[in-house]
């Protein structure tokens, strides 16, 4: 499911706000508990809280 946000996030700037919402991406894949499909292992958000 996260990855389809993910893969839209591709169309956001490299800005604060396009930050904000990877961000986001990423702590929803870990709370999901999927994997980034990078070797398996679960990413974690860094310097977020969750």
């Amino acid at each position: 499911m996260a990855h389809r946000a993910r893969g839209a996030a591709d169309a956001l700037a490299d800005d604060c706000y396009g930050d904000g919402v990877r961000a986001a991406i990423l702590r929803l894949e870990f709370r999901l508990g999927e994997e980034d499909g990078l070797g398996g292992e679960t990413r974690r958000p860094p310097g977020q809280r969750l």
